[in-house]
Formats: C-alpha cells, structure tokens, sequence
C-alpha cells in the first residue's frame, strides 16, 4: 500500500510540474496521418489526434491541406471528427476515474479521430497532405521555447506508378509514460495494408509549414532525450526503440514510416510523439533471455529475428516477467494484421509465454514485423514494454 501512494503523490506531483497552468495548457500530445485508397482515385484521409485533457479542448473538425508542386495543386479538404474522443490514460483501471479526463489530478490523455474523402485528379509524384496547430507543451524539456513552436504532420505519395495505394498505418498507442534510470522498449507497431516494404527514419518533430523545431543541445533527431548511454537505439527496418532514460523530462520527438513497392518509393507518413519520463517505485515488466527461446526451423538472426523458408515450419516462444510480485502482466500482439497465417499464444501466469507458430507458403515471401506490448497493473501509471519480432522469407 504504501508503494502504491507513493506512485500515486509521485505523478500529481509531475502532472502539476507538466502543466503549471492548466487553463492555458497545450492540449496536443501527439499525432499522426494516413490515407485509404476507396478506388477510381477517391481516398479518404485520417488525422489520429491525442490531446492532453489537462488542457484545451479538441476541435469537432479539423482542416487538411493538400499540395503537389509539380501539377500546381494546392487545397485543403474538412476533416470532421468521428465518434467521441476515446480516454488512452497510461494509469491501471482502479485510477482512470481520477484522470484529467474526468475531472481529477491524474494525467489524463484522449485520442480523437477525424476523417474526410476527396478525388486526388492528377498523378503527382509529389502529393502532401498535411495538417498543423499550435501550440506544444511549455514544459517540454529537449526544445528551447517549446510553446512557441506548433505541431506538423504530413504525409507524401507518389500515384503515377501506382494509382491506389494504402499509406502506413500504426498500431501502437503514442502516449508513453517512462521510467526514469529503467530500459524502455517501444516500437510504432506500423502496418501496410497492401504488404508494402517498410524503413523507419528518427527526425526532428516539425513546427507550422514543414520546419524541423529545433532541439537544445546536445539534443537532435536521433538522441531526443537525455539517456545513460548518450544514445538511443533505433532500427531502421523494424522501428524498434530501445534506451535507458537517466533524468525526469517531457520531449519530443517524430518518426518517419516509408513505404516501397518492387524497389520502388509510394510514401511516407511520420508521427509525432511526447514522452515523459518520471520516477518510478514500479519496475516495468522484462523479456527473459534477450528474447527468442527454443527455436525450433529457421536461422536465428538475432534475440528478435529469425529467416524462414517457404514450406518450413518455424515455432519459438518468448517469457515475460515482473520483477513486483504483487503485479499482475497483461499482453497483446498485432500478429493478426502483420502475418495473419501465424499463431502468437499468450498464456499467463507469474511469468507470461507467448508461444509463436507459422509455417509460410511461397506466397507469404517477404520481410515481416509484428509487435508484442507487454504491461503491468502497477497504480496509478503501469509499467509497459512494446518489443518486436521479425521474420523473414527470403
């Protein structure tokens, strides 16, 4: 009980140091967005927003500019809101009804989703769509006047190769609170509907007309807050984020997700991201042996990688553990939307399992990541650990 109050006095207290004054607080947390082909060049375009509930309200709509230089295009579209704002909050079950969301202390966060259609009438190589709003948080720690910058998303496309295209999607909830001196793992969990190739790029978070906002030293694109390395570690090809942040603080930082067809560049989408690192008395949960146990087919390519043939089985499993005794561990996968043929069981218990089955067809050739989000019941903010797998079907 009293590691739980402690928690509990622990997060008022930064929530009250992250937004000093609650009437005039950022409510902008994160966001990113995408496109759907709907066929005879008509798409519809999603933003995904998250707004801190400590502050301003979010709009029933939102405006979507549309730009392509080289065919002298430039609109924008109405994108309305879609459903009610759905509470993301980073706090256990028994605490959401104490969440800024409801009126409480806690640090409350919604995502809000809004979605508008239109007909792209040209092949352009150079499409943007894009959207932006002010103002970021003033506590943010990495960038130097952090209110006085606004937030940018956009996406690109290039239709004169291929006419109906679906951009990356991502699975993963944008909204992580990190503990302070403990390994953090996390992974965009992006997808691609038509089975594209995707690379991952760290790049500076972008401020109203496409300007990277800039970082206070030693910060930058690829070392957005402070660790006990100097450095961060990043995967192009999986998206995977790894590091151990040393202090408490609030950044920012962005990702950009490229998609590849045969070789050949579609687009892009990026997503912008806030992270808080606080001080925790809870340990998040732990993958036990560096990852993959008791391979059986395949050649391992690493703690998290295995190269598979068509026709040939691959199993394997994986442990997860919690160092708390009293905490309980909770696990989900996106398996089912990255490689829909294969089995990832989760079986629980003080130490979790989750038990990996697939055997590819020379239809399933390709290079595969999915992503396995572990997490606590610790109060009033779990702990929680998003790694990822990859297999490949040479």
């Amino acid at each position: 009980m009293i590691k739980k109050i402690t928690q509990l006095l622990a997060a008022i207290a930064l929530f009250v140091f992250a937004v000093p004054n609650q009437s005039k607080a950022s409510h902008m947390m994160g966001a990113d967005i995408y496109f759907t082909c709907q066929g005879n060049n008509l798409y519809q375009f999603t933003l995904v927003f998250y707004r801190d509930c400590a502050g301003i309200s979010a709009p029933s709509s939102v405006s979507m500019s549309i730009a392509a230089a080289s065919c002298g295009l430039s609109s924008s579209i109405t994108l309305n809101q879609v459903g009610a704002g759905i509470e993301v909050s980073p706090l256990c079950p028994a605490m959401i009804a104490q969440s800024s969301c409801n009126g409480g202390s806690l640090p409350g966060v919604q995502q809000f989703v809004y979605q508008g259609s239109v007909v792209l009438p040209f092949a352009c190589n150079d499409y943007v769509f894009s959207w932006t709003d002010c103002c970021r948080n003033a506590a943010i720690t990495n960038v130097p006047g952090a209110s006085g910058y606004g937030m940018y998303v956009e996406a690109h496309y290039d239709n004169t190769v291929y006419t109906c295209d679906h951009a990356p999607t991502f699975t993963t909830i944008p909204v992580p609170y990190i503990c302070s001196n403990q390994p953090f793992n996390y992974n965009q969990g992006a997808i691609d509907a038509d089975g594209d190739s995707l690379v991952y790029t760290m790049i500076n978070p972008m401020d109203a007309g496409a300007v990277p906002v800039p970082y206070n030293a030693p910060f930058n694109a690829t070392y957005p807050l402070s660790t006990t390395t100097g450095s961060v570690v990043f995967d192009p090809l999986s998206g995977q984020l790894s590091f151990t942040p040393n202090a408490n603080q609030i950044t920012i930082m962005a990702i950009k997700v490229d998609e590849y067809r045969n070789g050949t560049w579609i687009g892009s989408t990026m997503r912008d991201i806030q992270l808080v690192v606080i001080t925790c008395n809870n340990t998040p949960p732990l993958i036990l042996n560096g990852g993959i146990q008791n391979q059986q087919g395949g050649v391992n390519q690493g703690a998290m990688a295995v190269d598979i043939c068509p026709g040939q089985s691959l199993s394997f499993y994986v442990s997860v553990t919690d160092t708390n005794a009293a905490d309980t561990i909770y696990a989900y996968s996106n398996i089912a939307a990255v490689i829909p043929g294969a089995t990832f069981n989760v079986v629980g218990g003080d130490t979790v399992n989750a038990y990996f089955s697939w055997t590819p067809t020379i239809a399933d050739t390709g290079y595969y990541v999915f992503t396995y989000t572990v997490m606590d019941n610790a109060c009033p903010i779990y702990g929680q650990q998003v790694f990822s797998f990859t297999i490949n079907v040479p």
